[in-house]
């Protein structure tokens, strides 16, 4: 059997031909697979935070009854972001009112204002669990006629503070957070040691 020239060119042309698309497309096809890697979330911004809370006195003085109050948070900090987790060391101010009825049933009014240092850590990336805690000073302001037992005079006084919640955050924008959250407070404030629970709404902003 003999092969001529010609025959022979047919018969390599279309495998030289499928050689060369085939080694064309292969870098591109790399190419495309590193392109459509999902990048890694991380990296470290400001976080600016306000909280809005309705607050309820957890152990009134004696011979007293809580009523409850509200009150709000600013906290300015620095969110550092690893995938599916969030730190945010932090400081803010947080300002509550709480209601207390004294014996005659008269209503009596606490400020509580405080400045605090603390973190929040989050876990995960759209629906994102929250801890937190702080620490730091506290200032309680009573009226002239607040009174706590057999009428001795509620003063004003001031404390260490600390608190500490659990929340849950949506991240459903980038760099902008909203969630819910509960915490307990206390201020070290002699007599009739504040303290309280606080439930509310809180939303967080990246840049």
């Amino acid at each position: 059997m003999r092969f001529s020239v010609s025959s022979l060119a047919s018969a390599v042309a279309p495998v030289v031909v499928g050689a060369v698309v085939l080694l064309s497309y292969a870098p591109d096809a790399k190419a495309d697979y590193y392109v459509r890697r999902a990048p890694e979330q991380m990296g470290t911004g400001l976080n600016l935070g306000l909280d809005l809370e309705g607050a309820s006195d957890a152990t009134p003085p004696q011979n007293t009854s809580g009523e409850g109050g509200g009150g709000f948070k600013l906290r300015i900090g620095a969110e550092i972001r690893r995938p599916y987790l969030r730190i945010i060391p932090e400081g803010g101010f947080g300002y509550t009112h709480l209601f207390v009825s004294d014996n005659a049933g008269d209503n009596v009014g606490w400020n509580m204002e405080r400045l605090f240092v603390g973190v929040r850590i989050g876990f995960g990336e759209v629906i994102v669990p929250i801890i937190y805690g702080h620490i730091g000073y506290g200032w309680r302001t009573t009226g002239t006629n607040d009174t706590i037992g057999a009428g001795s005079a509620v003063p004003g006084a001031s404390g260490l503070t600390g608190d500490g919640g659990i929340g849950l955050d949506f991240h459903f924008i980038r760099h902008v957070g909203f969630g819910l959250h509960a915490e307990y407070v206390t201020v070290q404030a002699n007599p009739a040691t504040p303290d309280w629970i606080a439930v509310g709404a809180h939303m967080d902003v990246r840049f």
